[in-house]
Formats: C-alpha cells, sequence, structure tokens
C-alpha cells in the first residue's frame, strides 16, 4: 500500500481546559494515538488569525518525561527538527504520518487553508512551491519534492526566495540536481500565472 501523505494540516482542539481573560496569542491542540503498542501525542500551536505560520510537535513522555520530541515548523505534515530522541527524521515521520491518519479517521483534524502554494505533477514526481512569512522579514520558500513510486518526499528551503536553494548539509551534485528541478518548477509555475518574480524574490 503505498504511503500517504497530508500536507498542510493542523490537530482541532478537541478539549479546552480551563479559560483566559484575554485572547491568547496561539490556539492549542492535542491529539493523542497508540503506535506499535506506544503513546504518542501530536500537539498544534496555531494563530487564530492565521497571520503567522503554526507548527504541530510529536512527543513520547514515559513517567512524566519527555523521551521523544520532534517538530513540523510551519505545519505542513513533514517534521524537521529534532529535539530529543534517537529515531531518525524518516522514523519519527512514519510515526506523525500514522497519527496523522488516525486524526483524520476520528475527524479530529482538519486541513489548514493555504494560498501561496503551487503544485505540479511531471511523471512519477508530485512538485509544491510554498512561500512562508511574507508579512514578516523572515519570509523563504519551501520546495518539496515527493516520489510518488517510493512515496517518499524530500523539503529544501529557498531562505531568501532568491531562486537558490540553501541546503549546506546536501552534497553539490545532488542539490545541483534538485536546484535544476526548482528552476525548472519555478518557470512553469511563471508560465501559468501561479508564481510571481519582482526580479529579486519568487512569490
Amino acid at each position: 500500500m503505498p504511503r500517504i501523505f497530508y500536507p498542510y494540516i493542523f490537530l482541532c482542539l478537541i478539549t479546552f481546559l480551563g479559560c483566559v481573560s484575554q485572547k491568547p496569542e496561539f490556539k492549542q491542540t492535542a491529539f493523542t494515538f497508540t503506535y506499535n503498542d506506544s503513546v504518542f501525542v501530536i500537539s498544534g500551536n496555531s494563530d487564530p488569525e492565521g497571520l503567522r505560520e503554526g507548527s504541530n510537535d510529536l512527543v513520547q513522555r514515559s513517567n512524566g518525561n519527555v523521551i521523544m520530541w520532534f517538530r513540523d515548523d510551519n505545519q505542513d505534515g513533514t517534521l524537521t527538527i529534532r529535539f530529543v530522541g534517537n529515531q531518525s527524521l524518516e522514523e519519527a515521520n512514519t510515526i506523525y504520518r500514522h497519527g496523522i491518519r488516525l486524526a483524520q479517521e476520528s475527524g479530529s483534524y482538519r486541513e489548514k487553508s493555504y494560498a501561496r502554494r503551487f503544485q505540479i505533477t511531471i511523471g512519477n514526481f508530485h512538485y509544491e512551491i510554498l512561500s512562508f512569512g511574507i508579512e514578516s522579514a523572515e519570509s523563504y520558500n519551501v520546495f518539496i519534492i515527493h516520489d510518488r513510486t517510493s512515496g517518499k518526499s524530500i523539503r529544501l528551503r529557498d531562505l531568501n526566495r532568491n531562486g537558490l536553494l540553501d541546503e549546506p548539509d546536501i552534497d553539490s551534485e545532488t542539490l545541483h540536481r534538485y536546484q535544476a528541478d526548482y528552476q525548472t518548477i519555478l518557470r512553469k509555475g511563471i508560465e501559468r500565472s501561479r508564481i510571481l518574480y519582482d526580479g529579486e524574490a519568487y512569490l
């Protein structure tokens, strides 16, 4: 069975605990699930006004102590940051996406509305370009390549939205190949009037 990829989600709040007198800066959500007889929690922080990017955390505790903690830093369905734990990002994402599937089946999540997105499928590959943080000084693009045959995805960042991928941990030959793909998809987005280029940045 092919792996199912769920982009751009954040979990619905199941139960509100307590109340506050002022409007919260972020809405917090939580979903608890079991994977291989272990209990995990996906917790989310989302800006109710939609002006800032939110994040999801995958957390596992034992006797009150956090033994695993990974973060999806923009709620696009992929964990990218490891805080605690020896698991690889691939292993953590397997658990994360299992939790997302269970949340979907139980009606405990909703998709995040996202307008700054261009996607196209070419052959066995599905490509997406997302623009984040446009209202802030720290704006960037994310280029996603999803292999529909293997079910694997890779995320790459263009930190200045200038059309150049910024991934120092990837060897130059591989990055050059991804860069060529990125330029191709940017061009197709411009041709279809879905991507804008102002002479300095792509949106």
